[in-house]
């Protein structure tokens, strides 16, 4: 549940506690998170028009629209832990909101109802508090029902201000695909996790939002700023040739990325219950993916997954029935094959340094981890057969 206590922001120093910072150095970092928000967006617009859906052109095109201050709001947002937060944790950013001398509506909340109306942000009913805590008290422990009240920002005060705001997941997590599309970074933000962590942390830290320091955001002695614009020209050959490869890339990153919080951080024991230990016929079976990404492989159409933005949600959505492993191990398996099958001719000719943007190239180095895992379990036959599935793909021949 700690993980939707609002953090700090990424890059946002703590220098505004301190006090005696002046005005026009407020402005302009305020300027900078904005700045930086709308060029990505912009930029990825013009140049990547193909590889985002209606939805995401929509979402572009309603945040530019928004009032300066919702722009301002939701940068800042985008840049933290989420999803929840509470409107009081924007204090800082509401002393850089400008009032509107003809209205007496705080410009604060003035921008959260306009990011509320275009559905970028969406508050939590009071009575469904109400009926969960009611439940709550006859099925749960008191400690439970205290981590669940801390984590919706419930109490007994009658105080509206306590109670959190969601950010919409699907609408930031388009978002962050954009950003994640004109940096492209190969690897998702660092999110260190507690050695000899259970199952359970693991689930919980693979979809969480940490906040990341991108590169078009410059911190230095306490200040925050935005790097010049670049005018970007579109390439002649585009790394992602389709929406489908871009989003197969993005989901074979979150099962990478995945897949590296369990060799760094789960401790072995919480791997596999002894009911799984050995090699079976059920674990050789291969079924089909259950994300959307990679569920196409009979009928590889953009439009059958396009529209529900396939990516870390989706993941996400599906993590709390990956209850150990070889379950995690069966879903990377489905994915390589379908990714193999869908992959055409010619990107097989792919040159080596652009592998790392191919979505087979990424579910394959997630199995060369899992192989080491399942060698420190003492499981050399489930080992064995991955590494021969995994030979068998010619990605990592030049590597293995």
């Amino acid at each position: 549940m700690s993980d939707a206590v609002a953090a700090a922001d990424a890059v946002d120093p703590t220098a505004d506690e301190v006090g005696g910072i002046d005005e026009e150095i407020k402005e302009e970092r305020a300027n900078a998170y904005v700045e930086h928000f709308v060029h990505i967006v912009q930029s990825t617009k013009a140049l990547f028009p193909t590889l985002l859906t209606a939805d995401e052109h929509a979402a572009i095109d309603t945040y530019l629209s928004l009032p300066a201050a919702a722009q301002l709001v939701y940068s800042r947002l985008f840049q933290r832990k989420g999803p929840w937060f509470r409107t009081t944790s924007l204090s800082a950013i509401a002393d850089q909101l400008h009032p509107d001398p003809e209205s007496s509506v705080p410009p604060l909340q003035t921008a959260l109802r306009a990011l509320e109306t275009a559905s970028f942000i969406r508050r939590c009913p009071k009575d469904s508090y109400v009926d969960a805590l009611d439940a709550m008290k006859s099925a749960c422990t008191i400690p439970e029902i205290q981590a669940v009240m801390v984590a919706t920002g419930a109490s007994k005060s009658k105080s509206a201000a306590r109670y959190k705001t969601k950010i919409h997941p699907r609408t930031r997590d388009a978002f962050y695909r954009m950003h994640r599309l004109m940096y492209m970074t190969l690897s998702l933000p660092v999110q260190p996790t507690l050695k000899r962590a259970t199952w359970g942390d693991w689930q919980r830290a693979v979809c969480r939002y940490e906040p990341t320091a991108w590169p078009g955001l410059l911190v230095t002695f306490g200040k925050v700023a935005a790097f010049p614009k670049v005018t970007l020209a579109a390439p002649s050959r585009p790394l992602f040739p389709t929406l489908q490869a871009l989003v197969a890339y993005e989901c074979a990153s979150v099962l990478r990325h995945a897949t590296r919080l369990i060799v760094d951080g789960v401790h072995l024991d919480h791997l596999l219950p002894s009911s799984a230990r050995g090699l079976t016929a059920d674990w050789l079976d291969v079924r089909p993916p259950t994300l959307l990404a990679f569920a196409g492989a009979a009928s590889p159409s953009i439009s059958s997954f396009s529209s529900s933005q396939p990516t870390k949600a989706d993941f996400c959505d599906n993590v709390h029935s990956v209850d150990n492993m070889d379950t995690f191990v069966g879903e990377l398996r489905a994915c390589l094959a379908s990714s193999l099958h869908l992959t055409r001719e010619d990107d097989n000719q792919r040159r080596v340094f652009l592998e790392p943007y191919d979505a087979t190239y990424a579910l394959a180095r997630s199995m060369d981890l899992v192989v080491g895992v399942y060698e420190k379990l003492g499981e050399y036959d489930k080992a064995l057969v991955l590494l021969q599935e995994l030979l068998a793909t010619s990605v990592l021949g030049h590597k293995r």
